[in-house]
């Protein structure tokens, strides 16, 4: 297989998880999304959200961490808990609580691939209905091949959810 053919080989199997992992996130599968993330990316989510929760202990009670975690309800055990198992409660007990966000994404079209080393840069090009709200963007979907497979970093969305997410009202003490 020549260069080119590699390059068209790499963009089909990238554009393809992307559309997976867009899927999910339509679909409300929110639960499932660490399986599309690269082991490195994951550890770095658990790093930057035990921060979060260790910056917020009012907002973070053992009540809540019970609730988002189940048996781990302190630091110390949320420790021993491993990188995708932490990833998928974690997000996805805040974006479950979203129920009432009604996203659609659509138009997505793959603008580009940019490499960089070990990197892929999926550049996509979508548009997306929040609950009545239009948006349309550019994002650029980071890959890293983990064990021959195609694996995400952390994009800016799920970085700047620290910042972002508070536990919902009924969880506060």
């Amino acid at each position: 297989m020549n260069t080119k053919e590699k390059q068209e080989n790499t963009l089909e199997k990238l554009t393809e998880i992307a559309n997976e992992y867009i899927k999910s996130i339509q679909d409300g599968h929110v639960y499932w999304l660490g399986r599309f993330m690269h082991p490195d990316a994951l550890g770095a989510y658990k790093e930057m959200m035990l921060y979060y929760i260790e910056s917020n202990r009012t907002v973070f009670t053992s009540d809540t961490l019970y609730q988002i975690f189940g048996r781990c309800s302190t630091l110390d055990l949320m420790l021993s808990v491993e990188p995708l198992e932490f990833f998928n409660n974690f997000l996805g007990y805040f974006l479950q609580e979203l129920t009432e966000t009604q996203i659609t994404i659509n138009d997505v079209k793959v603008v580009g691939l940019l490499k960089d080393k070990t990197l892929q840069h999926l550049v996509v090009k979508s548009g997306a209905n929040v609950s009545g709200n239009i948006l349309e963007g550019v994002h650029v979907l980071t890959f890293e091949k983990h064990k021959d497979k195609w694996l995400l970093h952390l994009n800016r969305e799920l970085t700047q959810i620290a910042s972002t997410l508070s536990p919902p009202s009924d969880t506060l003490h």
